[in-house]
Order: C-alpha cells, then structure tokens, then sequence
C-alpha cells in the first residue's frame, strides 16, 4: 500500500513538472477567432476591414432615438404608449421634457466617439504597414481616416464644445500626466478639425469609381464641403466672440485661459467664405452637381411659389438628388 502511493506521488510530481515545462508556450496560444493588431494590418483583406471599422461609428441623423435635434416642441409622443415604447428610447424625447442633467447627460456620444477616434487613430499609424497594400491607396485610405478623425472631433464640438483633442493614441504604459488631459479652447478644436481636412483632401479622388462597393467613401469634394461646414460653425456668434461662456475657462493652465474667445473676428467669416467657394467650385465645375429642382407635375400647374417650395422640400426628401455631397448610408 505504501509503495503504491509513493508510486503514485512520483507519477503527480513528474507529470506535474512536464505541465509547468510546457506551460508558457500553451499560455502564449491565441484562441480562434480573437483579433490582433499584427493581424488587422498584415493584409490588404484585413486592413479594409479595420477601415470600415473608422466609418461605423457615424452618427444616425434622424435617428428618432438618438438624435437630440429632432425633439423640439412641435414633436410630442405618448410615453405610455406600448407602439412607441417598442420603437424607440426616450433619451431624446426626455431633454424636451427638462430632464437633462450635468451627470448623466442624455443623447451623450461622448465615449462613441471618443473611440472611433481612436480606432482611427490606430489604422492611421498601422495602414502604412501593410504589404500588400500599394502606396498610392495607403495615402488614400490615410485621408480618409483623417476626414473621419476630423469629423467625429467636429461632431464632438457641436455637442460638447471645448473638447480635449485626441491628436494620437497614449501608450498604454502612460504616466498620470499624461493621462490627466483637458479641455482645449474652441477655436484650436476648430483649427485641428481644419488641419486634418487640408491634409487629407489633396489624396483623395474627385469621386468613387465603383459606386456598387464605395458609395459612402469618403471623396475630396466631401472633405471639401465639411470644411466649409466647419468653419461657418467656427465664425457663427455660438463660438466667436460668445462673451456669454466668459466664465468656461481652463483651469488647469496658469493664466486661467478662456475656451470661447471674447472678441468676435470677421476674418473668421472670410475663410469660411472661401471655403464654401472652395466646395462649390468643385461640386459645380468638376462634378457638374446642381442644386435640386422640382421638376413639376405633368397634370397641374403649379405657381412659382409651390415650385420653389417643392425644390426645397425635395431637396432633404428626395433620395440620391442632383446637390447630395455626402450620403451615410447606414439605416436609421
């Protein structure tokens, strides 16, 4: 009996120390199907999904449960309502109803987007790798995310304001300090979003070829036009000289630095001013775009103010219309 389990004990320990002997290198075995950052990037295959990955995260417009701009007073529901409850959250409809509040803000997309720009953040530093991938669409693809970067920052400032800029990605290995980021003022969020505009829109083509598998890609006429867009946000009386936010300051710099800048600049129109010249020059005169018309009714006849007001409604109504610039494809 004795003998037995001395038998048995050395049996344990010897197959106990072919366990350990082997241990690191089962530990170091990646189960199927979990994704690494070495494989995102070691194909052109795979790095086009990372990219797709960056244009995921565009916001729903006119998404009823997440888009705030849709609850005014004249949109009311029945909130007991089984139908409505099914199809949509109140978030939205509960700022309409005064329940905003600083903690647990409502619609808050801060940490949506906050990610896609970090996503796009990491394709930007690891596309350029990718082998098989010939250089001429590495610059490509590049400017896209940078478009995309630019307008999830955009897409932050209209919702939030001063926002901390997220330029690259932290180390994961990052000090305090380093973490420990703030506010900006406006008007460098809005210099940023420019910067990363003007560097993408010289690499990117006029438009998509294959509209079957690109249309929703970005294209120089939309980082255009999305500059324009910005820069008229950047010289509107919201963000240029609001003396109404001249307690909004950084606190954590030394001279106490304003985030809203307290004197209105008419310069700032100017360059919004040349910007949409800019867009409109090249939606007009290399694409051949036009702003939508009515074509009219075949069995009445219509007044010229019912035809300007069918232009106008078709122009936010009518699908794929002649002056659409930039399309999100995702259902809503």
């Amino acid at each position: 009996m004795q003998k037995d389990m001395k038998n048995r004990l050395l049996l344990s320990l010897i197959l106990l120390v072919f366990c350990l002997s082997g241990c690191s290198d089962y530990l170091d075995i990646v189960p199927d199907g979990v994704a690494r950052l070495e494989t995102a990037f070691n194909r052109r295959t795979e790095a086009k999904k990372f990219l797709y990955t960056c244009y995921s995260f565009m916001p729903k417009h006119g998404s009823i449960d997440s888009d705030a701009a849709l609850w005014g007073d004249e949109l009311w529901t029945l909130e007991n309502s089984a139908t409505a409850t099914q199809q949509f959250s109140y978030d939205a409809f509960n700022i309409e109803r005064g329940l905003q509040n600083s903690t647990t803000p409502l619609v808050n997309h801060w940490y949506h987007y906050y990610r896609a720009i970090s996503d796009c953040n990491i394709f930007i530093e690891n596309v350029v790798n990718v082998p098989d991938l010939p250089d001429w669409e590495k610059k490509q693809w590049v400017a896209e995310a940078k478009v995309l970067k630019a307008y999830y920052h955009f897409m932050l400032i209209c919702q939030y304001g001063p926002i901390p800029l997220n330029r690259e990605n932290l180390p994961i290995d990052a000090d305090e300090n380093a973490v420990s980021v703030f506010r900006e003022p406006v008007d460098d969020c809005f210099a940023y979003v420019v910067q990363l505009l003007d560097e993408a829109k010289e690499d990117l083509p006029e438009t998509v070829i294959n509209e079957y598998e690109e249309l929703g890609r970005i294209t120089m006429p939309i980082a255009c036009s999305l500059k324009a867009k910005v820069l008229v946000y950047a010289a509107s009386p919201l963000f240029n000289g609001n003396t109404e936010q001249s307690t909004l300051v950084n606190t954590k710099s030394s001279d106490k630095t304003p985030l809203f800048n307290q004197t209105a600049s008419v310069e700032k129109w100017r360059l919004a001013v040349n910007a949409c010249e800019e867009a409109l020059d090249i939606c007009e005169n290399i694409l051949g775009m036009r702003l939508y018309e009515y074509e009219g009714s075949f069995q009445y006849q219509l007044t010229d103010t019912i035809m300007t007001q069918m232009s106008l409604r078709g122009a936010f109504t009518e699908r794929w219309n002649s002056e659409l610039i930039w399309a999100n494809t995702q259902s809503v």
